[in-house]
Order: C-alpha cells, then sequence, then structure tokens
C-alpha cells in the first residue's frame, strides 16, 4: 500500500535491506522497525512534492515572462521548448549553458546594433544643433538686413531678441522630443498606410519652429520695432509686437512688408548662393499688397529695404489707389477690357507706361528689352 505513493519496490530502484532488519524473527518487530522508515520516507516524499510544485510555479513564470518580453523568436522558442521538455536535472544543466551562449550572442549583436543606432543619433543631433545655431544666428542677422538710412545715418528698425540656450541642454531636449517621436511613430505603424501617417507627422515635428520651441521651452523669440513716422524718421523707443499691431493699416502694411522680405532674403540665401549684382536680381509678386498704405513715409522704407536685398517688387493692383504708384513702379501695365469689332464680346488690352527718365538714369540697358517690336511672319 505505501508502494502506490512511495515507489520504492519501482524497478530502477536498487535491491537492499535495512541495516539491522535481518536480525529480527518476528512479524512485530520488522513492523516496529519498518514504520519510522516509512514515515520518514513520507516526509522526504511530501517535501519532493512540495519542491517540484514550487519548480513548476517558477517555470511557468518564467516561460510567461519570456513570451511577453523575450523579442526574439528564435530565443524565446528554444527557451519555452526547454522548459517543456527538458525534465532531467543535467539535461537541464546542458539546456542551460546552450541558451546562456545564445544569450551572449544576441546581446553582443542587440549591443553593436546600440551603439550604431547612438552614433547615428549623435550625428543627427550635431546636425540639428548647427542648424538651428544658424537659424537663431539668422534671425539676429535679420535687423541689420532691413536696417534703414535716415540722412547719413542708419538705423534698425527691428530688435529680434532670441532666447539665450545651452548646448547641452538643448541636445537633451531634442532626445526627449524624439523619443516621443518614436512612440508616436510606432503608434501611427498600427493603422493603415502607415508609410504615409509616418512621413507626414515626421514632416510636421521635424520642422524648424518645433525644435526651436522644443530648445526654448517657455521662452519666446521677442520682436520689437520702430515706428514709421511722417517726415521719413523713426521713433526712438522700439515698441513689442503686440503694441504695432494696434498701429494703424500703413503702418502695420510698413513693418510687416519689411519683415517678410528680410525673412525671405534669409530663406533665399539658405537655399542657393546669391551673387551681389549690380541690379536686382530677385521678384517678389504682390497681389493687392497696398490696402491702407498710401503715404510715402511707409512706403518709402519698404521699397528701400527691397532695393537693399535686391528685390523687385510687382504688384498687381488698382490704379485708383494713389499717384504712389507712379513714383514707386518705373513700369506701368494698365490692362482694360475692349469691345470685339463684332460686338460679342471684349478683349483684354495691356497700355505699357514707362518712366524713361528713371531707366535713363539707373538702367539705360534695360529700355532696349522693353521697347516693342512687332513679330515678322513666318512666310
Amino acid at each position: 500500500m505505501k508502494n502506490e505513493r512511495l515507489l520504492f519496490a519501482a524497478d530502477d530502484v536498487p535491491e537492499g535491506l535495512v541495516e539491522g532488519l535481518e536480525t529480527i524473527k518476528t512479524a512485530d518487530g520488522l513492523a516496529q522497525a519498518v514504520t519510522p522508515i516509512l514515515e520518514q520516507a513520507e516526509t522526504v516524499r511530501e517535501d519532493v512534492d512540495r519542491r517540484r510544485s514550487a519548480c513548476d510555479e517558477q517555470r511557468e513564470k518564467f516561460r510567461t515572462h519570456c513570451e511577453k518580453n523575450v523579442a526574439d523568436v528564435k530565443l524565446r522558442s528554444s527557451i519555452v521548448d526547454g522548459l517543456r521538455y527538458k525534465r532531467d536535472y543535467t539535461a537541464y544543466l546542458e539546456w542551460q549553458d546552450k541558451s546562456r551562449e545564445r544569450l551572449e550572442r544576441v546581446i553582443s549583436v542587440s549591443e553593436e546594433e546600440r551603439q550604431n543606432h547612438c552614433a547615428h543619433l549623435e550625428h543627427m543631433l550635431n546636425h540639428m544643433i548647427l542648424h538651428l545655431q544658424d537659424v537663431c544666428t539668422g534671425l539676429g542677422e535679420l535687423a541689420a538686413k532691413t536696417r534703414i538710412k535716415i540722412g547719413e545715418t542708419t538705423k534698425d528698425i527691428f530688435q529680434i531678441q532670441v532666447p539665450p540656450w545651452q548646448d547641452a541642454a538643448a541636445r537633451t531636449s531634442i532626445r526627449d522630443y524624439l523619443n516621443a517621436l518614436t512612440a508616436e511613430l510606432d503608434r501611427a505603424d498600427e493603422g493603415e498606410e502607415p508609410e504615409v501617417k509616418s512621413r507626414a507627422i515626421l514632416e510636421k515635428k521635424l520642422r524648424t519652429q518645433p525644435m526651436l520651441r522644443c530648445i526654448f521651452g517657455n521662452q519666446t523669440i521677442k520682436v520689437r520695432c520702430r515706428k514709421a513716422t511722417s517726415g521719413n524718421t523713426f521713433s526712438e523707443r522700439p515698441f513689442s509686437w503686440e503694441e504695432s499691431n494696434k498701429w494703424s493699416g500703413g503702418e502695420m502694411w510698413s513693418k510687416n512688408m519689411a519683415l517678410f522680405l528680410g525673412c525671405l532674403n534669409y530663406l533665399s540665401e539658405k537655399r542657393c548662393h546669391l551673387r551681389r549684382a549690380k541690379y536686382n536680381t530677385r521678384v517678389v509678386i504682390a497681389d493687392n499688397p497696398f490696402g491702407k498704405a498710401s503715404s510715402d513715409h511707409v512706403l518709402s522704407p519698404v521699397f528701400f529695404i527691397a532695393k537693399q536685398l535686391g528685390f523687385q517688387i510687382l504688384a498687381l493692383t488698382a490704379h485708383q489707389e494713389g499717384s504712389f504708384i507712379r513714383k514707386y513702379f518705373p513700369v506701368v501695365y494698365s490692362c482694360r477690357f475692349a469691345e470685339m469689332a463684332n460686338k460679342k464680346g471684349k478683349v483684354l488690352v495691356p497700355d505699357k507706361e514707362i518712366k524713361t527718365a528713371f531707366f535713363e538714369e539707373h538702367h539705360p540697358e534695360s529700355l532696349a528689352r522693353l521697347d516693342e517690336y512687332e513679330q515678322l511672319g513666318l512666310f
């Protein structure tokens, strides 16, 4: 009966007698000698069952942990199969050594990939930091690019204050920003068209503006500007950008257009190298740009800055806005509708007005290009 639980009579148990049993002659004496041995075996059996149960519990916990956290498919399959099929302790030790070797190889490959990733990230960080430094320097130079000449002196009409930032702190902020961006890209991969979503996210989040906000934190770029006054002068005290937005329509147009030309010049210089030429080399086309700006003291600074930066302004606007159009534009096209001969429709007839004196003084060779020539027939 005890053998059913303790299995001391199993085939793999070697035969032998407990010491001292050969001298016992009666059944009672034999029972008294064997009973404590069986009780001891019962205790050992209970301890074995308890340890085996604890081992099975730990095995199951480890298997669950590996299935959730081991990303490598082959390594995870090897561990789970070993836990499931290995029952002999010696086989367990051999499997453990092989698993350790495989794990060390995986760790080595992972560390190498991690090092390459860190090197690539550091390379990208260097480029981003240099770009942001360049942008901050360019923003600081906008004031010099939009300087106005008043009499014999020049004056900055803009004061652009870029918040100071430290290289190390900026790198930390950008790393955190990129880590958050990576998590957002991982979530985008779960839906439909992941490549399109990821590209849209990258184009939006890696622009210069959010990167500047990342390194500035709660600080902002402050812009102050001087107010154009009658007599072609500017106020001594610069006003904040919020205050300048309460100026009259012409004054607001003047300061907005001047800053726009400065920003446009900065972007043009960054896209390609611009050689300084004798005449204007770039064009700004504006659709009805003037609005309430018709006074000379708000128009003159804008056209002065445009000339200094090499911009020619082409404006599409109504002629009734003021005589300033013919003052600042040496070539004026008046487009009018004319009745067709059959009275069934109208055609657009352009009338050209050229300020000859301006070109004779500043651009004499341009007059030849502005003259009209009649197109000869082919036959």
